[in-house]
């Protein structure tokens, strides 16, 4: 703040020196005017996060999706703009089956969804499926730093050990080590539906694992024996008996 030109100085005190350290004087200066001080803090603030997004290089992720997955295609949608607020710029990549299995085995991704088997492969079958070139945990093993010929051998240990608590101890050191890397990223579940005519059957539930349907289990309570079963299957309502395996049967 400046003085008016006709005023004068004021005089400082007798018993003040011009010895005096000037971190004092400054201290002081601080104490006079604290909301200055704050203004000169949220300054220094703004500063700090200007410079540090300047220095950020720009970063492009590529997300390889399946083409004609409405579901994936909604969550791309929300992935897509959470990671913008924060500058990073998603490029989706909607492709054929073909390519899609293509590029997620050889990593020609940055991001990609895939899904746990479920009952009763997990966890046995499922972590050992990542040590061969399927789908997309192989690839992103190296990505992180993990080496997927000493991941395999640590796999094959973990199987081939009988003692129950050192085969848990193992287990925990090699999905911990997985954890701590985020190669996966949950977001959520999936729920097999059914609906059946409850006056008509008893005793039915989904089963575990998809395309699972233990009609066997269901009991006709009334009407006719015959009942008329409409199956899912991965391209739709069942026409053949498919591939006979248990993943799409």
């Amino acid at each position: 703040m400046g003085l008016p030109s006709n005023a004068s100085p004021p005089r400082r005190p007798e018993s003040e020196t011009s010895e005096r350290p000037r971190s004092v004087a400054r201290r002081d200066a601080t104490r006079r005017a604290p909301r200055y001080a704050g203004m000169l803090r949220l300054l220094a603030l703004a500063l700090s996060a200007a410079t540090a997004q300047a220095a950020c290089k720009a970063v492009t992720l590529d997300f390889l999706l399946l083409d004609g997955n409405s579901v994936h295609a909604a969550i791309e949608d929300d992935i897509r703009a959470d990671l913008a607020v924060i500058g990073i710029d998603v490029v989706s990549r909607a492709v054929d089956r073909e390519t899609f299995n293509a590029d997620m085995v050889a990593g020609n991704y940055d991001m990609v969804f895939s899904e746990t088997w479920g009952a009763p492969y997990d966890p046995h079958s499922f972590v050992a499926s990542w040590t061969t070139p399927d789908e997309a945990h192989y690839s992103a093993l190296p990505t992180a730093g993990i080496d997927t010929t000493q991941f395999a051998a640590d796999v094959a240990d973990i199987l081939s050990e009988s003692d129950a608590e050192a085969r848990q101890a193992k287990w925990t050191t090699l999905l911990s080590s997985i954890h701590d890397e985020v190669i996966h990223l949950p977001l959520f579940g999936r729920r097999i539906p059914s609906v059946t005519t409850r006056s008509r059957l008893a005793g039915y539930a989904p089963g575990y694992q998809q395309f699972d349907y233990p009609i066997h289990k269901a009991t006709v309570v009334s009407g006719s024996k015959t009942v008329t079963v409409a199956p899912g299957a991965q391209a739709g309502l069942f026409t053949s008996v498919g591939r006979l395996d248990p993943n799409s049967s």
